[in-house]
């Protein structure tokens, strides 16, 4: 009876050594999992959240077409480009002016 028992015993120890090492397995597996998936977080992150200027450089120029209109295409990306819109908006709403710089800066008529 006592070999039974001492056999036992051994099976038991045995039993519980490999649930432990198959735990330690899953539980390093898990934690490799886990960095991996962190991994790919900040790699998408990071491609997503570049800012709008790297993304529009990024991107192809638009054919040489004579007819392109610049604030059409900028009204119709504004969602893609929310910042670089507004700014494309203010500068080329800038009205042209005609008149020569010398009289538009002159005093008084002396040029």
């Amino acid at each position: 009876m006592a070999y039974k028992q001492g056999k036992e015993s051994t099976e038991e120890s045995s039993s519980q050594g490999s649930q432990s090492e198959h735990c330690e397995t899953v539980k390093s597996s898990l934690v490799s999992l886990t960095n991996a998936f962190r991994s790919h977080l900040k790699e998408r992150d990071s491609i997503e959240q570049r800012n709008e200027l790297e993304r529009y450089l990024v991107e192809g120029c638009e054919d040489g077409n004579e007819n392109f209109d610049v604030l059409a295409w900028w009204k119709a990306n504004a969602a893609r480009f929310p910042i670089l819109s507004c700014v494309a908006r203010d500068v080329l709403a800038t009205l042209v002016s005609t008149v020569a710089s010398k009289s538009a800066f002159g005093i008084g008529g002396e040029c």
